[in-house]
């Protein structure tokens, strides 16, 4: 039986460049953030661990001027193999407007 040795969250803003690790979960996916991570990424988003290895992040139109970035789920298997998952997410605000 394979089970999760470890896993990890990682964020971009551009595709092409270098995954920068932000949490660190341990078998049980209880995550903590790197040494070295602020909660508060380069960008102003903020990012804390939630339940079962869930990442929470938190952003303010006010204090970025970057409004794409990418997440990575990245789970590490006892068996040395690793499976992970890419999150686009895309901050812009659309206003519409909309007649009756």
């Amino acid at each position: 039986m394979t089970l999760i040795s470890e896993a990890q969250w990682k964020y971009r803003y551009t595709q092409g460049t270098t995954w920068i690790k932000a949490l660190h979960c341990n078998r049980s996916m209880v995550c903590v953030l790197y040494p070295r991570i602020k909660p508060v990424l380069p960008d102003g988003t903020r990012v804390s661990s939630g339940a079962n290895g869930s990442l929470i992040v938190e952003h303010s139109a006010q204090n970025s001027s970057i409004d794409h970035v990418q997440f990575m789920f990245e789970v590490h298997w006892t068996d040395g193999s690793v499976d992970y998952h890419i999150f686009e997410v895309n901050f812009t605000v659309v206003c519409k407007c909309y007649q009756h």
